[in-house]
């Protein structure tokens, strides 16, 4: 079975002659998962024909980003003003991102000093409010413009990055909302298990274990723990990463390249 699909399926044997035929005569493959090599040869790829090029930044959008809007702009700023280390997550509330977890991590009495600010929607967003109804630590809004999650990554102290086991991460894992984490110039906190980890390759953030709520909880002691020196080293460690790395500028010439 495939994702609940029988291998025998007219459809998956269909789709499976597909990814074999242009395995074997593509000139090249593009793959956005750095670790998906070894399954493309096993499929009829020659191994010179393969290239990672994986998601990035357009570094125009952070040249002039969109203000936050004021409601999520003045509670971030009563937040810092009150002594609190301000944890952010963007995006769509779906299991995917293993949210409950960090819910359950920052409500933890450990992390008084820490509040979680949500920004986004999707099908799990009511059992997450749900979730933090007794924590006043933890607030939701609505979602924002693509032009200001600079704004929000800059307001605040750190981003989290996670997500649920996914067997496609065998292949690695290439999500956008990293990308713009990198950029933001905050340490990161990440929890996703993936051959491929740039937060400890650029030394961008604290890396832990996913679906885990204690390896949460002791993660984002690790950060509160840091000096406002050693936290701003690594955000600027994340952003060099994603200007030398990861904007589509760079990525383009690794296309150019090809042809």
């Amino acid at each position: 079975m495939v994702y609940g699909m029988s291998r025998l399926h007219p459809f998956t044997v269909l789709t499976q002659c597909g990814e074999n035929s242009f395995c074997k005569h593509s000139d090249y493959v593009v793959s956005l998962p750095p670790a998906a090599k070894d399954y493309l040869v096993r499929h009829g790829m020659k191994p010179e024909k393969f290239l990672h090029i994986p998601n990035g930044v357009v570094e125009e959008d952070w040249e002039n980003p969109s203000p936050l809007p004021r409601e999520i702009a003045n509670h971030i700023d009563r937040l810092k003003q009150s002594g609190q280390f301000v944890l952010a997550f963007f995006g769509s509330m779906t299991r995917s991102y293993a949210l409950t977890y960090l819910v359950e991590a920052v409500k933890s009495e450990r992390l008084s000093g820490v509040s979680l600010v949500m920004v986004g929607n999707g099908i799990i967003k009511e059992e997450l409010k749900e979730l933090a109804q007794n924590c006043d630590r933890i607030s939701f809004f609505d979602p924002i413009p693509k032009k200001c999650v600079p704004s929000l990554i800059r307001a605040v102290d750190a981003c989290y990055v996670g997500s649920s086991y996914s067997e496609l991460f065998r292949f690695g894992i290439c999500m956008n909302k990293l990308f713009d984490a990198l950029m933001g110039g905050r340490p990161i906190l990440y929890a996703v298990d993936a051959p491929n980890n740039y937060i400890t390759e650029y030394s961008c953030g604290v890396s832990v274990e996913p679906g885990n709520v204690q390896a949460l909880v002791e993660g984002i002691t690790r950060l509160t723990a840091m000096t406002p020196q050693e936290r701003s080293e690594m955000g600027r460690n994340g952003e060099e990463a994603a200007r030398k790395h990861f904007s589509y500028g760079q990525l383009a010439k690794k296309f150019a390249s090809l042809f």
